[in-house]
């Protein structure tokens, strides 16, 4: 009956959330033993932003769930051990490839760990994942700077999450925070566009952060979640004022370049 009543749900949530053209199959592997319908529901109303809102703004590809073999995999785990080991010893989650170049993302769920609901880290990832599948896209700053923007969306509004149908997940940017260029600035609308046009940056305190690469320069970062610098509930800097070093404060989420995740030696054959 259990069974059963798991079957219903996931069809339920593929339903709920249509996939748009041009969708990637994703898979998910509950590692953590989550009950079926509480990974349905995630399903349901993260598929409705990606193939909606998110789509919408970066043309990225919608989400069609698959029971196996997609085209995509996120790995739900219930503890630190498996993300430290391939994200990073900061990391909470983390999305990459795989050693058969398979865009893969990696989620903690134990909320004791990562301080938000699991939903909230899941969605980050595949937000994340769809618009950057390979952890390398960039869009070049029309500031002046120089700086290549690493397209993570969900980074620099590390804090902000709400709600989508009774599902709590994560708040995203659109291509105009990138631009530097006026507009509605994220999903949410938390971040108020008043630093477009001036060569400054608004992140969400105290854990919004960016990545980028200057010329002759190299990797850096900037937001709260490096300097510490919070301003109520929206940070500003300039791309320049920031050298890359992490901050204190929450775990939060790497993409990985330049090395696949190992993925393989913890679950299944990569």
């Amino acid at each position: 009956m259990r069974n059963a009543l798991a079957a219903v749900a996931s069809a339920a949530a593929m339903m709920i959330a249509p996939a748009v053209a041009g969708a990637q199959t994703i898979h998910i592997v509950n590692a953590a033993n989550l009950p079926a319908r509480d990974v349905a529901r995630f399903e349901a109303a993260a598929g409705h932003v990606a193939n909606g809102t998110l789509h919408a703004q970066w043309g990225s590809p919608g989400v069609r769930w698959t029971r196996a073999g997609g085209a995509m995999t996120m790995v739900l785990v219930g503890n630190l051990g498996p993300v430290a080991s391939n994200c990073g010893a900061e990391a909470a989650a983390c999305h990459g490839v795989l050693p058969n170049g398979k865009p893969v993302a990696l989620v903690d769920v134990n909320q004791a760990d990562t301080g938000v609901p699991w939903t909230v880290s899941a969605s980050h990832e595949l937000f994340e994942m769809l618009v950057d599948p390979l952890a390398q896209t960039t869009m070049q700053a029309t500031d002046g700077s120089g700086a290549t923007w690493i397209e993570e969306v969900a980074d620099p509004v590390e804090d902000y999450s709400h709600f989508v149908r009774g599902v709590q997940l994560a708040d995203f940017v659109y291509p105009a925070w990138f631009r530097n260029a006026p507009g509605r600035q994220d999903a949410m609308g938390r971040l108020n566009g008043s630093t477009a046009g001036t060569g400054e940056y608004e992140f969400s305190c105290p854990s919004g952060y960016a990545q980028y690469w200057v010329p002759s320069v190299g990797a850096k970062m900037m937001g709260p979640a490096v300097d510490g610098a919070c301003n109520g509930s929206v940070h500003s800097g300039k791309t320049h004022e920031v050298r890359l070093r992490m901050g204190r404060g929450a775990r939060r989420d790497f993409f990985v370049v330049g090395r696949p995740l190992k993925i393989r030696r913890w679950w299944g054959r990569g």
